[in-house]
């Protein structure tokens, strides 16, 4: 993927149907490592939210990370009532590296399958609708090294570019730390070759 639909940030929120809680909390998952870092935070977020809530009845979760490697739990409540409706809320916003816990305490009264779907449903739609949507770029942040005399060429290239600088630092040479699109990167790499501009370290990313 070149870039992926996520959500802003952290969001929590709560909903009483029919006496019980449903506290539904999102998360953006950053692991930068693959599958499996995103995978270990999702079960990290998990499990603090089973320590904040530790005397709740249900915790009920889904997550996605991309279209290969998705999860789904009912913790407990009839199979098919609670991850699922979850998952399927995630799925319809096309979300990826997104993680939703909705956590229920138990009113005393039964919902039956069609009201625990629904409940669910509710309560993670109500999360995401407070999360927000952001849209993720793969980028590469670089430093790239230069003497005094080239800093107009690379200002040129910069705005060329469209990079953005995320920092500088002016001594014997002037350094800036710099963001640009990947797919762009080579051939801006090539002009700053070009001019003997070295670059003297870079990393991928997703802004």
């Amino acid at each position: 993927m070149k870039t992926y639909k996520s959500i802003s940030g952290f969001a929590e929120t709560e909903l009483i149907i029919k006496h019980s809680r449903f506290i539904g909390e999102a998360y953006p998952l950053k692991g930068t490592e693959g599958p499996r870092s995103l995978c270990k935070e999702a079960k990290k977020y998990l499990a603090e939210t089973m320590v904040k809530y530790k005397d709740a009845t249900h915790y009920c979760y889904a997550y996605i990370i991309d279209d290969g490697n998705m999860r789904a739990s009912d913790d407990g409540e009839p199979q098919g009532t609670a991850g699922a409706p979850i998952l399927s809320v995630l799925k319809k916003r096309n979300l990826h590296k997104t993680l939703v816990i909705v956590t229920r305490y138990y009113g005393g009264v039964n919902l039956g399958r069609g009201g625990l779907v629904s409940a669910y449903t509710a309560a993670a739609s109500a999360v995401l609708d407070i999360a927000g949507v952001k849209i993720f770029d793969q980028s590469i942040i670089a430093k790239i090294k230069f003497g005094y005399e080239l800093e107009k060429i690379v200002e040129q290239i910069i705005k060329k570019y469209e990079i953005c600088i995320l920092g500088a630092e002016y001594h014997e040479a002037i350094t800036f730390e710099v963001t640009a699109p990947q797919e762009k990167w080579q051939e801006v790499k090539n002009t700053l070759a070009g001019f003997k501009i070295q670059v003297e370290s870079e990393r991928s990313c997703w802004l």
